[in-house]
């Protein structure tokens, strides 16, 4: 059985997956979504982030952040306990058509 929860601008925002263990359903994983939004609405108009927490929302596994500004986007990735593993930086050109 899943349960979903969305957002005031009705994104999903997270789903909670259990189990049946001895006839009980039983937390198994929360799943997290973070939307990240362009914000110079291009080609996307942002980018889905998804993180596997406990109950206090703390990350079991590894996961990743995204800093978007006008002229670049940073990705974190992340290890299950926090520690940095990964960093990428793209620049960002924000094209006119005429």
């Amino acid at each position: 059985m899943n349960t979903f929860a969305y957002d005031e601008a009705g994104l999903l925002k997270s789903f909670r997956i259990y189990d049946m263990v001895d006839g009980e359903f039983v937390l198994d994983q929360i799943i997290t979504m973070v939307w990240y939004k362009n914000p110079v609405n291009g080609p996307s108009g942002g980018m889905y982030v998804s993180f596997e927490s406990d109950e206090e929302g703390k990350p079991t596994g590894e996961y990743e952040t995204i800093d978007w500004t006008i002229t670049e986007m940073i990705q974190r990735y992340y290890s299950s306990t926090g520690e940095e593993t990964l960093r990428t930086t793209d620049a960002l050109e924000k094209i006119r058509l005429q």
